[in-house]
């Protein structure tokens, strides 16, 4: 009996006769995916995470070879299974140049498409789906370099000319711009997580409650009432304490803009699940539309946009979690408010086996049993 194979097939595009095929590649082990357009494939790529993606060349033809662009830039090393008729031959040929692993001449047997996949399978866990956060990282350090060499140029002619002459005036709106430009790029750099994490064992619900009084104190919880709910006394996980208040307080900074005043209601709970913790964002705010839920993982994409936030800050959320081996889960529905669920490993075991050293200190929350929540 052949080895089953293993992983999502992601389907772009195809007649019923394809269709026909999917309960039979089912039956090895494949699970279908399908997206109906280039943008639903591109958040399809990154939110399924499939191991091989099959591009129909019936119809669309300009479109799916620059869908197959895109592939290459966002997934590279991802197989792309091209299927095509006799009289796009040329495309075919132009698939392969642009990337494709192979081309299949319709019509064709499920025999050939199950042979394909088994002939150009990844392990998905050593395919390169983190390509958005390389190619943010790649972005953020080509942008930097110019960015610090035009900024410094603009600090010393703005020394060299008078406040309220006329080029100083542009040179300081330059000087701004420069700024904003320079906030995206740091955003960029902490996309790409590219350093390794600096774990330690820590209690998450002292964090939280740092991160709470930290924006409380910035005046950043206005309207916004957050209730903090530890179940009993939680064992310390580790983590990188720097990256994980980042994406903490990016959650707590959207139930701000998701939540209007004055009657704005963040409840955090933080309970145990075995050899993980399990941390809960639960908002009173406007939900999410079911459209949308696949694509706000994704970066500058924003539902609405908002003074000082570029959309991005539920990507790093992401990759902070992924990057300490935790999974992000998000529940919502417009009118209804919004989950966010982080599932964390206790502790994360490196290569030799070992775990992590012994938790030193422990602030001010070490017994989450005998706290008593502030009034916030």
């Amino acid at each position: 009996m052949s080895e089953k194979l293993s992983g999502k097939l992601l389907v772009i595009g195809g007649d019923e006769s394809l269709r026909s095929l999917f309960p039979s590649i089912a039956e090895v082990g494949v699970e279908i995916v399908t997206a109906s357009d280039v943008y639903d494939a591109l958040v399809t790529v990154e939110q399924e995470r499939p191991a091989w993606v099959f591009l129909d060349l019936s119809d669309s033809e300009n479109e799916q070879l620059e869908l197959l662009t895109a592939l290459g830039r966002v997934a590279p090393g991802l197989p792309v299974l091209v299927a095509f008729p006799l009289s796009r031959r040329e495309s075919a040929a132009r698939a392969l140049t642009l990337g494709a692993a192979a081309t299949l001449l319709r019509p064709f047997y499920l025999g050939e498409v199950i042979a394909l996949l088994r002939q150009h399978r990844v392990r998905t866990e050593e395919a390169p789906f983190d390509a958005l956060e390389a190619l943010a990282g790649g972005v953020a350090h080509e942008i930097n370099n110019p960015l610090t060499i035009v900024n410094g140029w603009i600090q010393m002619l703005l020394r060299e000319t008078s406040e309220g002459s006329r080029p100083h005036r542009p040179l300081d709106v330059m000087r701004t711009e420069c700024d904003r430009i320079a906030a995206v790029v740091r955003d960029l750099q902490i996309l790409a997580i590219s350093a390794p994490l600096e774990r330690q064992p820590v209690k998450l619900f002292s964090t939280l409650l740092d991160v709470v009084e930290e924006l409380r104190s910035q005046d950043r919880l206005a309207h916004l009432r957050v209730d903090l709910q530890p179940s009993g006394n939680l064992p310390h996980v580790d983590v990188d304490v720097v990256q994980m208040k980042k994406a903490f307080r990016e959650l707590i900074l959207n139930a701000v803009d998701a939540t209007a005043p004055p009657g704005g209601h963040l409840v955090i709970e933080v309970v145990p699940g075995g050899d993980e913790q399990v941390v809960r964002f639960i908002d009173n705010g406007r939900g999410i539309r079911p459209e949308n839920l696949r694509r706000v993982l994704l970066p500058f994409f924003m539902e609405g946009r908002k003074e000082g936030r570029r959309g991005i800050g539920l990507a790093i959320v992401r990759g902070v979690v992924e990057a300490h081996g935790g999974v992000l889960t998000i529940a919502s529905a417009p009118g209804e408010g919004t989950t966010v669920e982080i599932v964390l490993p206790l502790l994360f075991k490196g290569r030799d086996g070992e775990g992590p050293p012994e938790p030193t200190g422990g602030g001010p929350a070490d017994d989450e049993d005998d706290w008593e929540a502030p009034e916030w």
